[in-house]
């Protein structure tokens, strides 16, 4: 009876014990598998933002210094000045800990020697901090150096939108707007006289929630637009674009609307008209699509 009771009793013991086991067998295999599609994940959006990110920071610019042509390359915290057969001219190098998020090569103040705007901020930090403009008369020296920190920078460019021959300077910030008070993604705009900035227009918002933006005289009248990729409302995007009115912008026309756009960059002209590249998807692929400003709208170069 001894025995009888006590292998009655070890019975349910010894299933409770193994339905623990494989309780604890199937959380293994689930955490493993949640494990991996996040790696999966991660590892897709690693790519597209090693796409995007190239195409403005790892492609060497040309730097015009008078009537010498040369070539900047920016990698991390350094810039490298070379000349057109390949021979180290000069460098720079940003504050230890920080990096370069975002530049732009232009010649300021008109002398034929090209300045470089540098937005920078910290390793892991996703927007930058300082807007640093940098000069290359007899060497490369910094000129100019602005905080930007509360207001979120993440890109920095040059542009002349009202045609009077001086550049402006735009800066992609992300913060709220008095007008439009969530966090939201803007493009700013300052004139700069040699030493200061003064702000040209730091509206609200474009039309839609935008993902990217750079200016181009798309209309050939001497005056430089934006050109935006913008969020529609059924999760599709659209390259829009707009001038400037004397107070602000206002809408000019837009492309076909994409699966996704995940790029922009200048190409050549057509018929005096500043041609657009646009990384798009399409039918599960990516490609480049050149298009350019005709009656209203934003054609396929094809077109």
């Amino acid at each position: 009876m001894i025995w009888t009771y006590k292998k009655a009793s070890q019975e349910p013991s010894s299933l409770a014990r193994d339905e623990r086991i494989a309780m604890r067998k199937k959380k293994k295999y689930i955490l493993i598998f949640a494990l991996l599609i996040v790696i999966l994940i991660m590892i897709g959006y690693g790519f597209q933002y090693e796409e995007r990110v190239s195409v403005e920071m790892d492609i060497p610019r040309t730097l015009q210094m008078g009537t010498e042509a040369c070539v900047v390359s920016i990698e991390g915290d350094t810039v490298e000045v070379y000349s057109k057969a390949g021979q180290p001219v000069m460098s720079y190098r940003v504050n230890h800990g920080k990096k370069i998020m975002s530049s732009y090569v232009c010649d300021l103040d008109h002398d034929s020697v090209d300045e470089l705007l540098l937005l920078t901020g910290e390793n892991e930090a996703i927007y930058g901090e300082n807007l640093v403009i940098l000069s290359f008369k007899d060497k490369i020296e910094e000129v100019f150096r602005r905080s930007f920190t509360n207001m979120n920078p993440w890109k920095v460019q040059s542009a002349d939108v009202d045609g009077d021959g001086h550049m402006e300077i735009a800066v992609g910030v992300y913060k709220k707007a008095k007008f439009h008070p969530v966090m939201a993604k803007r493009p700013f705009l300052y004139d700069f006289d040699g030493t200061s900035l003064s702000p040209k227009w730091r509206g609200s918002r474009l039309s839609r929630p935008f993902d990217d933006y750079i200016f181009a005289d798309i209309d050939g009248n001497g005056k430089d637009e934006i050109v935006a990729i913008e969020f529609l409302s059924n999760g599709r995007k659209v390259v829009n674009t707009y001038y400037w009115k004397g107070f602000g912008f206002e809408g000019m026309g837009e492309s076909p609307e994409y699966e996704d756009i995940t790029a922009l960059r200048k190409n050549g002209l057509k018929e005096g008209r500043r041609i657009i590249d646009a990384r798009v998807k399409e039918n599960n692929g990516y490609k480049w699509v050149a298009l350019y400003y005709c009656n209203g709208k934003l054609v396929l170069g094809e077109e």
